[in-house]
């Protein structure tokens, strides 16, 4: 997730053309940690507020 998370950051910093693809892997890779356990629902919750 934090790859994800990174490179949706950078996106935004830069203003990609293709920030619609990055903002999708960041909430996919959000969501596989909540269902893997790696993170908890409320810090998912968090996440998709600060990030989304």
């Amino acid at each position: 997730m934090l790859h994800a998370l990174e490179e949706y950051k950078r996106g935004l910093r830069e203003n990609v053309s293709f920030l619609d693809c990055l903002w999708r892997e960041l909430y996919g890779s959000i969501n596989a940690c909540q269902w893997d356990r790696s993170i908890t629902e409320k810090e998912a919750e968090y996440l998709r507020e600060k990030y989304l």
